[in-house]
C-alpha cells in the first residue's frame, strides 16, 4: 500500500458503459439508411425513365413497324404511342414517386405503412424494366422495415 491516498485521475476520460445504448427514439439505425437511399435511387431512375417514356408517348416520332416482325410485336410497336401509353406511363411515374416518398420515410422512421408499401411497389414496378432493380432492392427494405427493432422505432415515432 502507498502512503499517499488515491486519488482518480481529474483528466481521464469518463468510464463508458459496456452495453451499447438503443438508439434514440427519434433518431434513425444505420441498418435502415442503405436500403432507404437505395429505394430512393430505384425511384428516382424509374422517374426520369417514366418521364422520357411518357414525353415519347406523347410528343415522340411515329413508330416504324416491321412487317416481317410477328403479329404481337407489331401490335406492341403500335401501342408504344399514343394516349393509352401515355396513361400507362403516368401510372408508373406515381408509382416511382410513391417509392421516392417510401424510401425517405424509411429514411427518417416514420409512417411504417409507406415505407412498408414502398418496398413492395419496387418490385412490382415492371414499367421500363426497373422491376430488375426493384426486386432485390425491395426485397432489402422489406427484410429491414419487418425487424422488430425498426417496427418499434416506427412506433416511436407516430
Amino acid at each position: 500500500m502507498s502512503q499517499y491516498p488515491s486519488f482518480e485521475n481529474p483528466y481521464s476520460q469518463p468510464m463508458q458503459p459496456s452495453t451499447p445504448t438503443p438508439p434514440p427514439s427519434g433518431g434513425s439505425t444505420t441498418k435502415n439508411m442503405l436500403p432507404a437511399v437505395a429505394l430512393m435511387v430505384v425511384g428516382g431512375l424509374g422517374l426520369l425513365a417514366s418521364l422520357f417514356s411518357f414525353g415519347l408517348a406523347l410528343f415522340g416520332p411515329e413508330v416504324r413497324v416491321d412487317p416481317t416482325a410477328p403479329e404481337w410485336l407489331q401490335e406492341f410497336q403500335k401501342g408504344s404511342r399514343g394516349t393509352l401509353a401515355a396513361g400507362m406511363q403516368a401510372f408508373f411515374i406515381l408509382l416511382n414517386v410513391f417509392i421516392l416518398v417510401g424510401g425517405f420515410c424509411l429514411m427518417k422512421l416514420k409512417n411504417w405503412g409507406v415505407a412498408f408499401g414502398s418496398t413492395l411497389a419496387a418490385m412490382i414496378n415492371f414499367g421500363n424494366c426497373c422491376c430488375i432493380l426493384g426486386i432485390p432492392v425491395g426485397i432489402w427494405a422489406m427484410v429491414v422495415v419487418l425487424q422488430p427493432d425498426v417496427k418499434a422505432i416506427f412506433k416511436a415515432n407516430q
